[in-house]
């Protein structure tokens, strides 16, 4: 079965770009990603409804969703073996470079087992920031990335004209892919000068599958192309541009990133699955 046949099966994605952004050097959200003047081509869909956070359970025994998958990916995180932080870049560091400004990664059992769990604080003055992420630096640069996990907003206080970062794909300083949310909903960008398009709808309190994917041109200097999708919902295709092409390989950004002003924000993440096909 080809790779993109498996993806389709298996990776519920949405494809995007973000300029250059690396989770310990992010510039201000609205200024660096330009998402006021990104045109939208779905509003979001219903108000969300945030949920009480699960209880807290017994471990998970037995086979977990990385022991399961299929086919495996080449880098698979479901946060039930050992440190959270097992396989994502600056594990073990102190302090963590992706948590700053208050934010914090914790972790949540419910009855399927553990999670991870990214929380910033609120933000009031201006040019304040919080991230808590994990990220990971591919070991190639791709022709084809695919990135998938299950998140879970329990809080998201926004403010008027506020952005929070929840998924990247971070092409060196030639650009990115950025998933992000707002009080208009979530939306998928690409940036720096890229288009942004609306998810058809992401509300608060449920589990959602959350994806990204990036295909370059089997020629160099060829434009590429980005899908994304939301529970198999798959939104249309958005430009990658070729000077992507030009950065080495690219760091995968996961968890939140606010700017005030902001309120706290909480989100759960569990079942990552990034694949990458190298390129020749």
């Amino acid at each position: 079965m080809s790779t993109r046949a498996l993806d389709r099966m298996h990776i519920v994605r949405w494809q995007v770009f973000v300029g250059a952004i690396l989770v310990v050097q992010l510039a201000g959200c609205r200024d660096l990603l330009g998402i006021h003047e990104m045109a939208t081509v779905e509003d979001a869909g219903a108000a969300d409804v945030v949920n009480a956070p699960d209880t807290d359970a017994a471990p998970v025994t037995g086979p977990t969703f990385c022991d399961t998958l299929a086919p495996p990916a080449q880098h698979c995180s479901d946060f039930e073996k050992g440190d959270p932080g097992a396989g994502w870049d600056a594990q073990g560091l102190l302090p963590d470079p992706a948590i700053h400004g208050g934010g914090t990664l914790g972790e949540l059992r419910d009855a399927s087992g553990r999670k991870l769990v990214a929380t910033t604080p609120t933000l009031i003055a201006d040019g304040e920031k919080a991230g808590a992420n994990v990220f990971f630096l591919l070991p190639v640069r791709p022709s084809r990335l695919v990135v998938r996990a299950q998140m879970k907003i329990v809080n998201a206080d926004h403010r008027p004209n506020n952005e929070a970062l929840v998924m990247q794909l971070v092409f060196g300083d030639e650009g990115a892919v950025v998933a992000y949310r707002d009080a208009g909903g979530a939306a998928v960008a690409v940036v720096p000068g890229g288009k942004a398009v609306r998810f058809p709808s992401w509300p608060a309190g449920q589990v959602h599958t959350i994806g990204v994917s990036v295909d370059n041109a089997p020629l160099r200097g060829a434009d590429g192309f980005a899908e994304a999708s939301i529970d198999g919902a798959i939104g249309p295709e958005l430009l990658v541009p070729a000077h992507f092409q030009n950065a080495g390989p690219p760091r995968v950004i996961i968890g939140l990133r606010t700017f005030a002003p902001a309120g706290e924000m909480k989100l759960v993440v569990d079942d990552v699955a990034i694949y990458w096909d190298a390129r020749k």
